[in-house]
């Protein structure tokens, strides 16, 4: 009876953890795996690219994510293992806008290609 108690607790602990990691992604949290300035020197045609990699490697990882959640310790390896990435592939995503954004950058929907729509700053 005592050793259920034990796992039974631990486990509690390991999905409290988890739940604590996983709120913590709500915020700007992200913003703190991301350099602010890494895109500045990116052309248009760099920063279509470079957002691209990003949403790919975020479903990548939402994908990973979600299989290692569906097992019992899964939740610790999901928020140890693939948390930060996510988190830095999100935080990517964010900079990338704001920087094509000053950019006067455009996106293309149908060729998922900016161009440039203003003067470059």
């Amino acid at each position: 009876m005592k050793a259920q108690f034990y796992i039974g607790r631990s486990a509690c602990g390991v999905f409290l953890l988890a739940a604590l990691v996983s709120g913590c992604g709500a915020g700007s949290v992200e913003m703190f795996f991301t350099a602010p300035g890494s895109y500045d020197y990116f052309s248009c045609a760099d920063l279509a690219k470079a957002t691209v990699a990003a949403q790919q490697r975020e479903q990548e990882l939402k994908v990973l994510i979600e299989r290692a959640e569906q097992s019992t310790f899964g939740v610790l390896i999901a928020a140890t293992a693939y948390r930060s990435n996510y988190l830095k592939a999100k935080g990517d995503q964010k900079v990338l806008a704001e920087t094509a954004q000053s950019k006067n950058c455009t996106i293309d929907p149908a060729t998922k290609r900016m161009d440039d729509t203003g003067p470059r700053q």
